[in-house]
Order: C-alpha cells, then sequence, then structure tokens
C-alpha cells in the first residue's frame, strides 16, 4: 500500500512539473466606461506563439488574459475617452529553446487605430535573448513589455 501510494504521488508530481507550455497571464482593473471599442480580429485569441527546439513545435504559448480588456482598461487609466476604436490584428511570439546564443525569441503586435479623423496602423516587432532556465517568467515580462509599449504608442498618436 505504502509503495502504491508513494508511485501514484511520484505520478502526479512528474506530470504536474512535465506540463509542455507557457502560460502568460496579465492582471488588469477595469476601469470607468468609456467609448473606446477593442476588437480581437485573430483566428485563435489564446494561443499566443510556440515554443521551438531544433526547428520542431513542442509547446504553446498561450495567454489566459483577455488581450481587448487589457487594452481598453490601460487606455482608460491613461485618460483616453475619445471615441477610438482597436483593431487586434496579430500578437505572435516565438521562442527557440535549442537557441542558446543572440536572439532566442521574437514577438509581433499589430495593431489597427481607427479615430473619427484618421487610421493608423501600429506594429512593434522585438527580438530577445530569453534565459532558458527562467524562460516563463522572461517570456511572460517580454510579453507585456511589447503589450504595453502598443499602448503608449496608441496614447502618444492620440495626443498628436
Amino acid at each position: 500500500m505504502r509503495r502504491f501510494s508513494f508511485v501514484l504521488i511520484f505520478l502526479i508530481f512528474f506530470i504536474g512539473c512535465s506540463t509542455k507550455g507557457i502560460n502568460i497571464y496579465i492582471p488588469y482593473k477595469n476601469y470607468k466606461p468609456s467609448d473606446i471599442k477593442v476588437v480581437d480580429k485573430r483566428k485563435n485569441s489564446q494561443i499566443v506563439g510556440y515554443i521551438y527546439l531544433k526547428n520542431k513545435k513542442v509547446a504553446d504559448i498561450t495567454i489566459s488574459s483577455d488581450l481587448t480588456k487589457i487594452i481598453k482598461a490601460e487606455l482608460s487609466k491613461r485618460g483616453v475617452s475619445k471615441n477610438i476604436e482597436v483593431d487586434i490584428q496579430k500578437f505572435f511570439m516565438t521562442y527557440d529553446k535549442s537557441k542558446l546564443t543572440k536572439e532566442n525569441s521574437y514577438a509581433t503586435f499589430v495593431l489597427f487605430l481607427k479615430t473619427p479623423k484618421s487610421k493608423k496602423i501600429i506594429k512593434i516587432e522585438e527580438s530577445k535573448w530569453i534565459n532558458p532556465l527562467n524562460s516563463s517568467k522572461e517570456l511572460e515580462k517580454f510579453s507585456k513589455k511589447i503589450i504595453f509599449e502598443a499602448i503608449d504608442l496608441i496614447v502618444k498618436s492620440l495626443k498628436r
């Protein structure tokens, strides 16, 4: 009986620690209602990228937070109350575990900003080296940086 319970506990621990993929969570706080409309035009809003090992896809990078709510809340927090629409066209990341030097992660974030007076494409492409030992935390920080950089660009373009 002891041996069975030990094997069962070991299997639960082993299965839990060997799950593949990285999940990104970005907390947000709802702010006052505004005329900001954010639409996610991506096919799959949960998967934001893939992890590769020697040119083979081994896992997904997912996001458990709603990107539309994050953008809307952050724009409201920064005082944007204009009648605008933001379309999320693309948010995609790749991370290659086999690259131990130079950039091993890439991210692309494309937004389409519509105001009553103009339309603008906001595109951010970045690459970075991420330490394989802290890859989940580093990818989460990298994705947050990209998202908030795009929000900064939206705010700057509205002030012009």
